[in-house]
């Protein structure tokens, strides 16, 4: 497989302004009307930008960027934020690391409306990553070590997963400052995930001896109950959900060895679920990726383009159609990453193997 692709899906499975401008998608490669793309900069002193996240209102994004060395930071990629007054402002770019404890590498990659930021960063010496929670006020908590945010509500409870040999432990915060609840898992020894918030209902995975499951926890704090949803295929890896049941994931089959040559396909599923799931069509390349699912269904990812180097960000606003997300006309390539609404976050490479640049995407 090309190294960028695996690079990029390494990456997946770890993570002057301009105003908004109408651009048509390359040709030959799907349409993409009424879709605008939105250059967010860079902080100064950075040379790229990509954005992770946006909050509801459309006022802050997060995500990282990369600076060459100072005095005081190693040349490597941190946390970034931009943010703007209105939903239609101007875009301020921010570096984050002054909020956080030294490292090598950061990131930033959930905010809600309150201006919560949750951010992870590999130290020196460290062997994986650890994750902060920056508050509206500025102040920062550390989360402690082998645990990851996988979501973040408006009023700051969160979900995740603790790391452990003995199998991940899913976890519930209902604030920053308190030690995370352990969700129950389907069977000792084995482990899960929680993934989403859905108001009271926390949605992730789970396995048991039989399978993998998408599983549902509910009840209330220090009393709740796991129930089995889905058993997942082999060689699926789910990659969202929405509120209505669509299922986003990407599942491989071994072409050779599937550390050498898997066949990454995105799928959807639908309710009730039969059957298996459904590849979704490409634009252009063999390989595709799926992202988050929108309440609107739409399914967001990245396809090879036709040169089989370049990638593609691209929606499926159906299980039948595929549509490539505008990119600036000396851009090569473009990543999705998440959304909220209409407005979808990622990148795009201003030139091939050259700078990225954090954008937002805005559907009609």
């Amino acid at each position: 497989m090309n190294f960028r692709i695996i690079a990029i899906l390494v990456q997946l499975i770890i993570g002057l302004l301009f105003g908004p401008t109408s651009l048509a998608a390359p040709k030959g490669d799907g349409g993409s009307g009424g879709i605008t793309v939105e250059l967010l900069g860079t902080p100064v002193g950075a040379t790229s930008s990509r954005a992770n996240s946006v909050n509801d209102a459309g006022t802050m994004v997060v995500g990282d960027a990369y600076w060459e060395s100072t005095a005081q930071y190693g040349n490597g990629t941190y946390a970034a934020r931009w943010t703007r007054g209105s939903s239609s402002g101007p875009w301020q770019a921010e570096d984050l690391r002054p909020l956080l404890p030294p490292s090598i590498w950061s990131t930033a990659v959930h905010v809600n409306d309150d201006g919560t930021v949750i951010a992870r960063i590999m130290g020196e010496g460290d062997t994986g990553w650890r994750y902060f929670v920056i508050v509206a006020s500025g102040v920062t908590v550390d989360l402690g070590s082998a645990v990851a945010i996988n979501d973040l509500s408006e009023t700051n409870v969160m979900i995740g997963v603790r790391s452990q040999p003995s199998g991940d432990q899913p976890l519930y915060w209902s604030t920053p400052y308190d030690l995370p609840e352990v969700l129950p898992v389907l069977a000792a020894g084995y482990g899960g995930r929680a993934l989403w918030l859905r108001g009271d209902t926390i949605v992730g995975t789970a396995e048991d001896s039989e399978a993998s499951w998408l599983v549902q926890w509910t009840g209330a704090p220090g009393s709740r109950s796991i129930e089995r949803r889905l058993k997942l295929p082999p060689r699926f890896q789910l990659s969202g959900i929405n509120s209505q049941g669509r299922i986003a994931g990407t599942q491989w089959q071994c072409v050779s060895s599937c550390g050498i040559h898997p066949d990454y396909r995105a799928t959807t599923w639908e309710l009730p679920y039969q059957g298996l799931p459904v590849n979704l069509p490409n634009p252009a390349g063999p390989y595709s990726w799926t992202g988050p699912v929108m309440e609107t269904g739409v399914v967001l990812g990245q396809s090879v383009a036709k040169n089989k180097v370049d990638m593609l960000p691209v929606i499926w606003p159906t299980p039948q159609t595929v549509v490539v997300l505008p990119m600036v006309s000396r851009a090569s390539s473009g990543m999705t990453a998440g959304y909220s609404g209409k407005r979808i976050t990622g990148y795009v490479d201003i030139s091939r193997w050259g700078p990225t640049e954090a954008v937002i995407w805005t559907l009609p």
